[in-house]
């Protein structure tokens, strides 16, 4: 999960490998596309359990090539 300022407020993303989980049901999210906002169950706030940091495939595979 990363924070980004936009137009002067903080909104979250959710990475790719992000895994979320709800403190009421205990129903688990794991992210497989990156989006921005706040994931809701219950009717509360889910919590992240276990955050992945982003790798830009393109990038990675650019800087292998040279």
């Amino acid at each position: 999960m990363s924070e980004i300022e936009t137009d002067g407020q903080n909104t979250e993303k959710a990475l790719i490998g992000d895994i979320f989980s709800c403190s009421i049901c205990g129903q688990e999210v794991t992210i497989i596309k990156e989006g921005f906002g706040k994931l809701t169950c219950c009717g509360k706030p889910m919590n992240i359990i276990k955050e992945e940091e982003f790798i830009d495939e393109d990038e990675e595979n650019e800087e292998a090539e040279e």
